[in-house]
């Protein structure tokens, strides 16, 4: 069944989509914010999501968010950073055509929001006040900075989330079983755009269910419907994770560096972000040593030796070259007892440095 109570969209405010698009790509234009920041090797452009992006266009998957090649990650969700790979396979790898594309694609998912934004005011507040909250955002050169300044999710999140609101209030009233699939679906996406919003996700349901309890209308199956349309969507990606890194990743999982930046001697009430790896020589080097030495356990445990092999045991020559950590190639394989290695051993001289390449991180861990 069809949710209720729908009114029609006025054609004012499919105007003001349009008109807030185009004022939008202007300012691009204008403002020239096409023009990314070039230092770092372009991390300005995107940024985390930005690398993993270059990383897909360049055939090597979901990895590497940092300097060098660091191997499959999960240090960010999934949708925004596959866009930026889909755009920069077409456009190419942090070209001014990419940003123009992906700055418009931020504006449209700015201009689309007014719609959920009118819908919701409609229904909760009436016909005036939802006229002028579709205007308000439209035409807020505030919302215009963050789709036409950042590479990011800053744009496409709020859509998302304006969709699961106004979902959410409809459901009140929406009896049948399409509205539950429907609200499983969004908050699927959303969970996958920034997880972040899951924090929502019990106090809203739990209004739904609430609100419906009220006008009489059952929720139970519903609820189970939703669940499973809300795990199928994320099955891909969790079962991605799991191939990956050999045990459950919920989606992202960068809780580690986040908590660390935002609590820690330096911390007064913000996130300290010279402590994370791009801006920090010393964080980007154990960064790269980690990846190297989880890619060594799986050569260990790829060839039979599945004791734990600790850090201290690699003789790390603790220089980074190229961006790279290097390490004596020939010890660390004894150490690692990579079958593989020592069958090449008499062809590596002793100082060859091994470079971190572009495969399968180890079980348990990932980077």
């Amino acid at each position: 069944m069809q949710p209720p109570n729908q009114a029609a969209i006025p054609r004012s405010v499919l105007w003001m989509v349009l008109l807030s698009f185009v004022l939008q790509v202007a300012g691009i234009g204008v403002f020239r914010q096409y023009h990314t920041r070039r230092g770092e090797d372009n991390f300005g452009f995107g940024f985390e999501m930005g690398r993993v992006g270059r990383s897909i266009a360049l055939g090597q998957g979901f990895s590497s968010p940092y300097e060098g090649n660091t191997g499959p990650t999960a240090w960010e969700p999934p949708l925004y950073p596959y866009l930026i790979g889909g755009v920069f396979k077409i456009f190419g790898v942090y070209t001014y055509a990419s940003a123009w594309v992906l700055l418009s694609i931020n504006s449209l998912f700015a201009a689309f929001t007014t719609i959920p934004v009118y819908r919701i005011a409609h229904r909760t507040f009436g016909p005036r006040v939802a006229l002028w909250s579709a205007r308000t955002w439209a035409l807020n050169p505030y919302v215009w900075y963050w789709s036409i300044h950042w590479i990011w999710d800053t744009t496409f999140t709020p859509l998302v989330l304006a969709l699961i609101f106004l979902v959410a209030l409809e459901m009140e009233q929406w009896p049948g079983w399409r509205g539950w699939a429907l609200f499983g679906a969004v908050w699927g996406v959303g969970a996958l755009a920034n997880p972040t919003m899951l924090s929502f996700l019990p106090f809203c349901g739990l209004w739904v269910w609430w609100r419906r309890y009220r006008r009489g209308l059952r929720s139970l199956a519903g609820v189970v419907l939703c669940s499973l349309v809300f795990f199928l969507v994320l099955s891909p990606w969790l079962a991605r994770n799991y191939e990956a890194f050999g045990r459950l990743v919920f989606i992202r999982d960068d809780f580690g560096l986040q908590l660390r930046l935002g609590n820690n001697k330096l911390a007064d009430g913000i996130s300290i972000v010279t402590l994370q790896p791009n801006l920090n020589k010393l964080e980007l080097e154990k960064f790269q040593r980690e990846a190297l030495f989880l890619l060594l356990e799986r050569l260990a445990q790829a060839h039979g030796q599945r004791r734990s092999v600790g850090l201290s045991q690699f003789p790390f020559s603790g220089v980074v070259r190229d961006g790279r950590l290097g390490i004596d190639a020939c010890a660390a394989a004894e150490t690692a007892g990579g079958v593989a290695f020592r069958r090449t051993r008499r062809h590596l001289s002793h100082d060859l440095l091994l470079r971190v390449p572009a495969c399968p991180l180890p079980p348990s861990h990932r980077t």
